[in-house]
């Protein structure tokens, strides 16, 4: 996926995942209050002999939003990131100036003799090089 692509579908990654996550966390407390609603009910009919025709609750929906959320979430945060994806962006443009002082320094180490043939050489194909 392409860096622009990444910024476009990133950002709307993570509010899906925030909104399903708070739609969990909704759901999750209205399943916690309707469970013990059900237990006191449940309570009340055996006190009293009473039949529970009622079949348990088998799935929870919660569950499902809150685990869609949370990878909603960590998607969009490694699509912003780039992790995986290369690494970081590329590295700026350089203008003639920028490269015309680096190639002095270069060339000033390599006069002193802080630098070998081989590196002078190396580090100038590597700034005079396209990316």
């Amino acid at each position: 996926m392409d860096p622009e692509a990444r910024r476009r579908v990133g950002p709307w990654l993570l509010v899906i995942g925030i909104l399903a996550l708070a739609v969990g966390g909704v759901l999750q407390a209205q399943e916690k209050g309707r469970d013990s609603a059900d237990q006191m009910i449940e309570d009340v009919r055996s006190d009293y002999g009473m039949p529970n025709d009622e079949e348990p609750d088998s799935g929870s929906s919660s569950t499902l939003f809150l685990v869609a959320g949370a990878i909603g979430v960590l998607g969009g945060m490694v699509l912003l990131s780039g992790f995986g994806f290369g690494g970081s962006p590329p590295a700026p443009e350089r203008t003639g100036a920028e490269i015309e002082e680096r190639l002095s320094r270069l060339a000033r180490l390599h006069e002193r003799g802080s630098i070998t043939d081989e590196e002078f050489e190396r580090a100038k194909r590597h700034l005079l090089e396209p990316e």
